[in-house]
């Protein structure tokens, strides 16, 4: 599964997981690199108040709100 974002680890054990992490079905999902969508965004220079943790927590609430669902790649908020 080369060039794929792969996530959902099959095993919940780590020792296990790493056993398996090459085969193609070690994951419940993958997602080809050129599938993927990366939005990018600016932020006011004049005023540097967000911390990455800040935004992060942002994106997600309204990600959250909007779909009633967090990212795949996200287990919490």
């Amino acid at each position: 599964m080369k060039h794929h974002f792969r996530f959902g680890p099959k095993e919940s054990k780590t020792s296990l997981q790493a056993q398996i992490k090459y085969d193609s079905d070690a994951y419940q999902t993958s997602i080809p690199y050129d599938k993927l969508e990366i939005h990018c965004f600016s932020i006011d220079e004049n005023n540097p108040i967000y911390s990455p943790v800040l935004l992060e927590s942002i994106l997600l609430t309204k990600y959250l709100k909007t779909t009633g669902k967090l990212p795949p790649a996200n287990n919490s908020l």
